[in-house]
């Protein structure tokens, strides 16, 4: 019994010193690695990691990102002069800011801008621009739902425009991804979102009008919800492909 009771006592230190030497090694090991600059390479590569993840939310959030900016009386100038009064005053702006749907109110003038710091830029400005009538523009911004538009005959010819301009004629391919990003649309300061469905089914007459012979439409990223307008595509008779990837 006493053999017996001295073996098993040795197996218990065998095994305690074999657990003594594993944790010595991982601790040595740490120490090399702080010391090599292994551990500050992995806090590094979290650092960036967490900053990579950060912009990408930022330009995430920054794409559709508007305010509303409210100028109180501004329905008694013109859109233009209000415009250039204001572009005066935003030298150091590194991007253009653009006036997306414009228009007056009854007893003042409104429009959107896309952008937290353009709307800081704008509210920075009140009270500090003076009119040609000699009083000073108050400018009031806060955030908004992206832009609404009251579609009409006008709007609708933009809006031909622009998809004329996606529009491929040698492969007749229609690329109506992120139209609400659109250069042209840009230019005339609107923002015409498709997964609204009476836009969405005005887009889809026009095709069916203007490019009969379309083989292909590309509608990605364009945050559809409601696809019933497109049941009218069926007019296509060479329509293969439709991308809706991305909504």
């Amino acid at each position: 019994r006493r053999q017996y009771n001295d073996n098993q006592q040795q197996s218990y230190n065998d095994h305690d010193n074999r657990v003594s030497n594993v944790h010595t090694r991982l601790g040595q090991r740490r120490r090399n690695l702080r010391g090599s600059g292994g551990g500050g390479n992995y806090n590094q590569i979290s650092r960036n990691r967490a900053q990579n993840y950060n912009k990408d939310a930022n330009i995430r959030r920054s794409d559709d990102d508007f305010f509303k900016v409210t100028i109180p009386n501004g329905h008694k100038y013109d859109q233009t002069y209000i415009k250039q009064l204001i572009k005066e005053n935003l030298d150091d702006m590194d991007d253009e800011i653009i006036f997306y749907n414009y228009h007056n109110g009854q007893n003042n003038c409104s429009f959107y801008v896309n952008g937290q710091d353009k709307a800081d830029t704008l509210r920075g400005l009140s009270r500090r621009i003076k009119t040609n009538s000699g009083h000073n523009l108050i400018i009031l911004t806060q955030r908004s739902p992206p832009p609404l538009i009251q579609m009409n005959d006008q709007y609708l010819e933009l809006i031909k425009i622009s998809m004329s301009s996606q529009y491929d004629h040698h492969t007749n391919i229609m690329d109506l991804s992120r139209f609400r990003h659109c250069k042209h649309l840009k230019n005339q300061g609107l923002y015409i979102m498709l997964n609204r469905p009476n836009i969405l089914a005005n887009i889809i007459r026009l095709i069916n009008e203007n490019a009969p012979n379309t083989i292909a439409i590309n509608l990605s990223d364009n945050k559809l919800q409601i696809l019933e307008p497109l049941k009218e595509l069926s007019a296509l008779n060479q329509l293969k492909a439709l991308n809706l990837s991305k909504n």
